[in-house]
């Protein structure tokens, strides 16, 4: 066979097995976050059940835990993909008692707002609302719920969820002093290439009267769940941190940036070539109260402008030193060791008695969350 033809075949032969390659880690991933949601949720089903003895003890172990176990597959990727992570922030940003506010362009955007947390040593403090249909995952659901996760149904009457959101709002600030609400006021994803979305949210920057003008990276966002928490909260809320994630591809070693969007989780994780970087600002909660008050409105505006600067004039148009993400090896050896004994106990003979001792559990657990959640609604 000439030469030419053997280097065709090899190159056609590389590339199915490459897209093989790529699936199986995709694959292994989300198996690994199943597993970590699956042991995070019967675990805080476990101690939630004793929350009534001491309730500030066990709600730090709620925290612990959940960061040891939810971090497992975000620490684990971060071993490889860290060094295409950066932030910008300023160093004395008070993190205790605050809502957080995100754009909302891909599925990637939850892991750089953790990665944010993490940073700050703050994850064990975040809650946030999510659409109602997160809560319906069997066993994930109710770890949600225990960890006061704020459901939302995104009903046409509006006052059904922020009646719910207040009521919950209420019950966090009750036993804790110190907490992160985030929210992505946006409401769905945002990909400037979708014109139907596009026409919306500039629908609703006109019914304002013209103040604002249309956005071309970041939606209208919707301001009943913001007002709703920072009302509720009232003297505890200190700060609102606004985060705003961006993305950039470069052309491999020349580090030239190609035009580019927002990647899919798949795109994230077999691309090395794609970086994250994430903004925050912060604001202190008297600025959205008086005369003049600062708005959400404001704050997607700024995002706005900022997101405009960035892709045109790139990283350093953010006007702050960028500070790589580097996880701890110690977090991420024990959260890795954490789930390899968990998948150990059910490659062992008991798995049947352990499969039916768990559903009995959750059974158990199901029946008290029903209980629990009626006093939401």
């Amino acid at each position: 066979m000439p030469e030419g033809n053997q280097k065709e075949s090899a190159v056609g032969l590389y590339k199915p097995i490459r897209l093989i390659f790529h699936g199986l880690k995709f694959l292994l991933f989300i198996f690994a976050s199943t597993l970590v949601c699956f042991v995070s949720s019967i675990m805080h089903s476990i101690f939630f059940s004793f929350d009534f003895l001491i309730p500030k003890t066990f709600q730090k172990l709620h925290g612990d835990l959940f960061f040891i176990v939810s971090q497992s597959p975000t620490l684990l990727l971060s071993l490889w993909r860290y060094k295409n992570i950066y932030f910008y922030y300023d160093q004395d940003i008070d993190q205790k008692s605050a809502i957080l506010v995100s754009n909302h362009q891909s599925a990637v955007d939850w892991m750089a707002v953790d990665y944010l947390l993490n940073k700050f040593g703050r994850v064990p403090f975040i809650r946030a609302v999510i659409k109602m249909s997160l809560f319906h995952i069997p066993i994930c659901g109710f770890g949600l719920f225990n960890r006061g996760y704020v459901p939302v149904y995104r009903r046409k009457n509006k006052g059904d969820d922020c009646g719910l959101l207040k009521k919950c709002m209420e019950n966090l600030i009750s036993y804790s002093d110190d907490f992160i609400m985030a929210i992505f006021a946006e409401g769905t994803r945002r990909n400037p290439t979708i014109s139907k979305i596009k026409s919306s949210s500039d629908e609703g920057w006109e019914r304002l009267g013209g103040k604002y003008k249309p956005t071309n990276w970041v939606s209208f966002p919707k301001s009943g769940g913001f007002d709703t928490i920072r009302i509720t909260c009232g003297d505890k809320l200190k700060t609102i941190l606004d985060v705003t994630v961006m993305y950039k591809k470069h052309k491999g070693e020349s580090k030239e940036f190609d035009k580019f969007m927002s990647p899919t989780l798949f795109e994230y994780i077999n691309d090395p070539n794609i970086e994250i970087h994430v903004l925050c600002k912060h604001y202190k909660a008297e600025q959205f109260e008086g005369e003049s008050p600062l708005t959400i409105y404001d704050i997607f505006q700024l995002k706005d402008q900022t997101m405009e600067k960035f892709y045109k004039e790139g990283p350093n148009s953010l006007g702050l030193p960028p500070t790589q993400y580097k996880p701890g090896c110690l977090s991420c050896l024990g959260s890795f060791l954490f789930v390899l004994s968990y998948l150990i106990v059910f490659a062992m003979m008991g798995f049947k008695m352990t499969f039916v001792l768990i559903f009995l559990l959750y059974t158990t657990c199901q029946i008290k969350y029903q209980i629990e959640y009626k006093k939401y609604i």
